[in-house]
Parts: structure tokens; C-alpha cells; sequence
């Protein structure tokens, strides 16, 4: 083993020894799909499902609709359809809740959410255990979106990423409306993109110490 990947992996030692045991980190970005997860379009269910349990097959899970959330096609007044987007979505009302529940623990889920509003919120579990939640003002901001907008200045496809594995995620809002499609879930042992800065500093100071060892040594 090189002196300087030795120098790295105690470095990167010293940070797992000094962060909490227990402690998971959930994060979210902007783009594409992780290739080879799997897709769920809802084109399955019926127009008008709701307050029910349903299976899907592209991601191998369930999806329970309840209160005021349903399948939908195109825009009405209770809620509009994703940025060209022309097939079924989950559309959820005030106080209603869209709870997937995967049938093997997934430390990825990415959705294409539509007309993003600040009352939108979606949560992630690992059985009973919360391990994350986000808001739209979240994604407003991280994009620059408008809130509410039905063009392509208010969609876009949100990606959620996990140090821990979830089992559970559910959607909900407090107003009208939350608008999803084109769900994907799937295993990534990518960095999560908060922790790049982390790890450059961590190769940058075994690269030092790796240095100051030659110099000594030539000394």
C-alpha cells in the first residue's frame, strides 16, 4: 500500500471514529435518474384511485392514497399536471397522504415533482424511525423555481440519497396541491453530495502528511 493512500485512510479514519455511530445523513439534488433504478409511471392504476392500497410494479412496492390524494390525468381545479407531462400522477390535497412502503430497505428515491409548493413535504423512514424530511421551499430555493408555477419554472426531477437505508416514504401537503410522477428507487454507494468537500479535504490531507514523511526521510 502507497505511503500516500495509507495516509488517506487514516485520515478518513480519524473522521468515521470522530462522527456519531448512529448517526444518518439524507440529502437531496437536482438532475437526472440514477441509471439502472427502477421506474414507476402509475399508468397501472385507475384514473380516480384513492383512499386505498395499491401495487406497484415498476418499483416492486405499495402505495397507499388516503384523505384527499389520487391518481390524476392532466389538470383540473384539485390539482395540475408536471411539466409536460402526459400521463397518470399522484395528486395530493390538503391534509391527504401518499405513504410508500418498499418491499426491500432502498437508500435512493427520486420523483418528478411538479409545481413545487413551500406546503409540500415528504419524509423518509426505516420502519418507525424517521430518518429524513424535506420541504418544496427546499427544493424552491435549491432551484430557483417559482412556487406553484405549472411550466418548467416550477418542475423538476428531485433526487434523495441516504447514508441509511429507509423502508418507508411518505408525501404529504397542507394545501393544494402536491403533484408527482415517474417515481424511481434503487441502491447507490455514490458520496452523498455534501460529503465531496469532506472527502477532497481528506485525500488533500493524506497528500500532506505524505509529503512531510518523504521530506523527513530524504532528511
Amino acid at each position: 500500500m502507497s505511503m500516500l493512500k495509507s495516509s488517506a485512510l487514516a485520515a478518513l479514519a480519524v473522521i468515521s471514529f470522530a462522527a456519531p455511530a448512529c448517526a444518518s445523513v439524507m440529502e437531496f439534488y437536482i438532475g437526472d435518474a440514477l441509471v439502472g433504478s427502477g421506474l414507476e409511471t402509475f399508468d397501472e392504476l385507475a384514473l380516480g384511485s384513492s383512499n386505498g392500497t395499491y401495487g406497484l410494479t415498476g418499483i416492486t412496492s405499495s402505495l397507499i392514497l388516503s384523505n384527499a390524494a389520487q391518481i390524476y390525468q392532466g389538470t383540473s381545479g384539485n390539482a395540475a399536471t408536471p411539466y409536460l407531462d402526459t400521463s397518470k400522477y399522484v395528486g395530493i390535497g390538503t391534509n391527504g397522504l401518499a405513504t410508500f412502503t418498499f418491499a426491500q430497505p432502498t437508500n435512493y428515491f427520486a420523483m418528478q415533482w411538479g409545481s413545487v409548493d413551500s406546503y409540500n413535504t415528504l419524509t423518509f423512514y426505516n420502519g418507525a424511525t424517521e430518518i429524513g424530511t424535506f420541504n418544496g421551499q427546499q427544493i424552491i430555493n435549491a432551484a430557483s423555481l417559482i412556487a406553484g408555477n405549472q411550466s418548467s419554472h416550477g418542475t423538476q426531477f428531485v433526487n434523495f440519497i441516504s447514508t441509511e437505508f429507509f423502508t418507508r416514504a411518505v408525501a404529504s401537503s397542507s394545501g393544494v396541491a402536491y403533484e408527482f410522477d415517474n417515481i424511481r428507487i434503487g441502491l447507490s454507494n455514490a458520496p452523498l453530495p455534501g460529503a465531496l468537500p469532506m472527502f477532497a479535504a481528506v485525500i488533500g490531507m493524506g497528500a500532506y502528511v505524505a509529503s512531510r514523511r518523504r521530506k523527513a526521510h530524504a532528511a
